[in-house]
């Protein structure tokens, strides 16, 4: 159940994550450089492969414009439609 949650939150990251980069209009490869981070760990980031130590994605987030803060569960169905809308004006 744990790992499961877990997966859940490490995905609804990554696509938080890249939702707020293209958002920012800048691809992988200019984040990477515009912050001084290995292209494999954006990638990493994105495909929710969260190997990357708690201080460097804060400092990412931080370079965006968002933090990492903990919020309610029942929080989290509003923020992902938010982002799905997003998503879904950015195909039309």
């Amino acid at each position: 159940m744990i790992d499961s949650q877990r997966s859940d939150q490490l995905g609804r990251l990554a696509k938080f994550f890249k939702y707020i980069r293209k958002e920012m209009g800048v691809t992988q490869k200019e984040l990477a450089e515009m912050t001084g981070t290995n292209l494999k760990v954006i990638r990493a980031i994105e495909q929710g492969h969260l190997t990357v130590h708690l201080y460097k994605l804060q400092e990412l987030m931080d370079f965006l414009g968002y933090e990492l803060i903990p919020i309610e569960r029942k929080m989290v169905a509003k923020i992902e439609d938010v982002i799905n809308e997003g998503e879904n004006n950015e195909r039309l």
